[in-house]
């Protein structure tokens, strides 16, 4: 099975937090101008913006969901910038907090108000999106040092005193 490039993980992963950073855009746009949110494929979309559970200690869920996104995104960028996996590493240990916050505001749509916004479900979709290339990443950098370790052992032994370098 071919590997997948550093480079396209990478670029995967910006692309999809490009995308949560369009939606919590919109959204938080939205809330800022007080406007109704056009909502599609399901209804209720206001109910669950304007609810209780669409803010955080007075902060909007769609503010702190596009600092996520976007500090997603410029991690990302500055991986691919730089080629360094320090700036991945750590937006890629950042995406359980992701899935696990669209995971509880999904049961409260679901549950609680018994409405569900469009936006919010896109917002799930992009953090399991990257959850998934995270884990994909993980395992194809297993992989990595496997084969570099059937190789060479002191090859790979070198390899992981770097990739512990670089995470410290």
């Amino acid at each position: 099975m071919p590997r997948l490039s550093r480079n396209a993980f990478v670029v995967a992963f910006l692309v999809v937090a490009g995308a949560g950073v369009l939606d919590t855009l919109y959204l938080t746009a939205v809330r800022i101008a007080g406007a109704p949110i056009s909502c599609f494929l399901v209804t209720g979309c206001d109910e669950v913006t304007r609810s209780p559970y669409a803010e955080i200690l007075g902060v909007p869920v769609a503010f702190l969901g596009l600092g996520y996104y976007l500090a997603l995104a410029i991690l990302a960028a500055l991986s691919l910038e730089t080629g360094s996996d320090r700036f991945l590493r750590l937006a890629l240990r950042a995406t359980p907090v992701g899935i696990l916050a669209s995971l509880y505001f999904l049961a409260v749509q679901a549950f609680i108000l018994k409405s569900f916004c469009t936006w919010c479900i896109i917002s799930a979709v992009t953090s399991t999106l990257l959850f998934i290339i995270a884990l994909a990443w993980h395992i194809e950098e297993r992989r990595g040092r496997a084969a570099e370790a059937a190789e060479s052992p002191q090859l790979a032994a070198e390899s992981l005193q770097s990739t512990a370098r670089e995470t410290t």
